[in-house]
């Protein structure tokens, strides 16, 4: 079987560098994905031409810290899936050992669910917020004439 060779997945992603971190936005699951640079290395050098080896020296990476990289990208739908039999399944196998171990300093993706426009808009999805201090009251306007006083006295 022949070696697995990931691909980065960019079909309805919106990507962004800010500083030393990658972000990703994925339009069909409303998720934003913050790369750091050892994650954002592996995810650029997805790029099929590359086996596990060659991925590794490219990123300079160790192989646990790749592996772990790579099932995180793919736990997060930015790989594309391939047909790649046992190699795949090995590597995200290893990975799963590789981040329980202890001391592995692995590639780190952040990720969050961004509220949808419908959710953004809804009302009473939750408790609201104090309200602030009102403001100034402004100066009252000069007071008019009295009008006529109204008979007094006895009847009346």
């Amino acid at each position: 079987m022949s070696e697995w060779k990931p691909v980065a997945r960019v079909e309805g992603l919106l990507v962004e560098e800010i500083e030393d971190e990658l972000l990703i936005f994925d339009t069909e699951t409303d998720q934003a994905h913050a790369l750091d640079q050892a994650a954002t290395s592996v995810w650029q050098a997805c790029d099929g031409t590359r086996g596990l080896s060659e991925l590794r020296r490219a990123c300079d990476l160790s192989q646990e810290a790749l592996d772990v990289a790579l099932a995180r990208l793919d736990d997060r739908r930015l790989l594309l899936d391939q047909p790649g039999g046992v190699s795949r399944r090995d590597v995200l196998r290893r990975a799963a050992v590789a981040g329980a171990a202890a001391g592995v300093a692995a590639p780190v993706i952040r990720s969050i669910v961004a509220p949808t426009p419908a959710m953004a808009q809804s009302e009473g999805g939750g408790p609201t917020g104090a309200t602030g201090p009102t403001g100034a009251t402004g100066a009252t306007g000069a007071t008019g004439a009295t009008g006529p006083t109204g008979p007094t006295g006895p009847g009346f």
